[in-house]
């Protein structure tokens, strides 16, 4: 579970994900983001979106800008 939204999923996550893991987290806009669950399919992250959400924005090079 990641508790900071982001654009996308962030590529330090998906290579620190087991093949089989999944993560659960918040993708979209700064203010409107949906929780996403992510599982890998064939090395690349593949998204299911599961509900609305809002979470504070993850910052820096793989998040929103500061």
């Amino acid at each position: 579970m990641v508790a900071a939204a982001s654009p996308e999923v962030p590529r330090p996550l998906v290579e620190q994900l087991a093949p089989a893991g999944r993560m659960l987290l918040p993708l979209g806009e700064r203010q409107d983001q949906v929780l996403t669950l992510v599982r890998l399919v064939a090395g690349r992250p593949v998204g299911k979106p599961i509900v609305g959400a809002r979470f504070v924005p993850l910052l820096g090079t793989f998040g929103f800008d500061a």
